[in-house]
């Protein structure tokens, strides 16, 4: 997850990539796509492909369709390098956020949670951020701002 609600973790994967696939997105943070991956977008509106950022290559079409007729040619590889680097990332910037939550001796925790109801202190972050904060694992969520 990237953009105003994601970690630094989808940041770095994004950054980083070779290709990026777009599956029915019109995903608006120009400053978050990969400036040297290869970007294919797939969107059942066509006039959506390439309205933020160029792609190399634009599918019109629904993606569940799409994905079917790509899932085939795609080679699966042995190399999991990469992968395994996002994936580290994403577990130390995930165990932060967790950090956060729980607090440090002698600061307010960030986030309160006390069985059915979910209290946070934005602290000047936008309420949008909560997807970032929040991990949730079961029952049913209130979230008061």
């Amino acid at each position: 997850m990237t953009g105003l609600l994601g970690f630094s973790s989808g940041y770095h994967a994004m950054m980083n990539c070779d290709a990026l696939l777009m599956l029915g997105t019109d995903f608006p943070y120009q400053q978050f796509y990969p400036k040297n991956a290869k970007i294919i977008q797939v969107d059942r509106l066509g006039d959506q492909i390439g309205r933020r950022t160029p792609v190399d290559l634009g599918l019109i079409g629904n993606v569940r369709d799409t994905l079917e007729r790509l899932t085939p040619l795609i080679r699966s590889k042995t190399d999991r390098t990469y992968l395994d680097t996002c994936l580290s990332h994403y577990k130390n910037a995930r165990k932060s956020l967790d950090d956060l939550a729980v607090g440090e001796p002698g600061r307010t925790p960030s986030i309160r949670n006390t069985s059915q109801r979910f209290w946070m202190s934005w602290r000047q972050k936008m309420p949008c951020s909560a997807a970032t904060w929040v991990r949730r694992r079961s029952g049913p969520l209130a979230i008061s701002v």
